[in-house]
């Protein structure tokens, strides 16, 4: 069983950065989102 420090729920813009910057600190982050790729391109920031 993997253990992680963060778990984020949905890949938008806000998502993605606040995984990355929790990564970029340190921590072991899962992310999920409803699609097979996070932060499609057809999406409008909002």
């Amino acid at each position: 069983m993997t253990t992680y420090d963060c778990v984020i729920v949905g890949g938008g813009l806000a998502g993605l950065t606040t995984g990355l910057e929790l990564a970029v600190a340190g921590n072991k982050v899962a992310l999920f989102d409803v699609e097979s790729f996070c932060w499609r391109t057809d999406r409008i920031m909002g």
